[in-house]
């Protein structure tokens, strides 16, 4: 294993080494503990369907994923209508709409039988987005609340 630390310097003159990051072998994708259990646990799973070159699973566990943010965040069962409540709701913007009704309708190429095929690209794309999804949702919204709160301080 290999991983690299750098000396950095701080706002108040205080300096010290950073984090510890492994570079080799290439970390798997790390999930923010502000995402919640009923999230994390899809994310997890999917990333692993996707390791295992099981694309189809992975979708499904993509749009899971998905369905339970908008069970977290809105109380919606269902994902289509989760979608919408999330975008109504200001929770996401129209691109992260957009986004999950692509992940939504490759979820939906997974979970019922047909002959279509979920890609690579596609499961890992799909995942890609789902991760870009609750980062935005859990992480970002509440990491831009408190620098607008740091810079209203006076």
């Amino acid at each position: 294993m290999v991983g690299r630390c750098e000396w950095e310097q701080g706002e108040q003159g205080d300096s010290g080494w950073g984090r510890l990051v492994r570079q080799w072998p290439q970390p798997s994708q790390q999930i923010h503990h502000n995402i919640p259990p009923i999230v994390r646990r899809s994310l997890e799973e999917a990333a692993r369907c996707q390791g295992a070159k099981a694309y189809t699973a992975c979708a499904v566990m993509v749009g899971r994923a998905i369905e339970g943010m908008c069970k977290d965040k809105v109380g919606a069962e269902y994902l289509a209508d989760g979608l919408k409540k999330l975008k109504s709701q200001g929770i996401i913007d129209d691109k992260l709409f957009q986004w999950g009704e692509a992940l939504r309708e490759e979820r939906n190429i997974g979970a019922h039988a047909g002959t279509e095929a979920v890609s690579w690209q596609n499961a890992r794309d799909g995942l890609d987005f789902a991760h870009a999804m609750a980062e935005y949702v859990y992480v970002l919204d509440e990491k831009y609340k408190e620098w607008v709160a740091r810079r209203t301080k006076p």
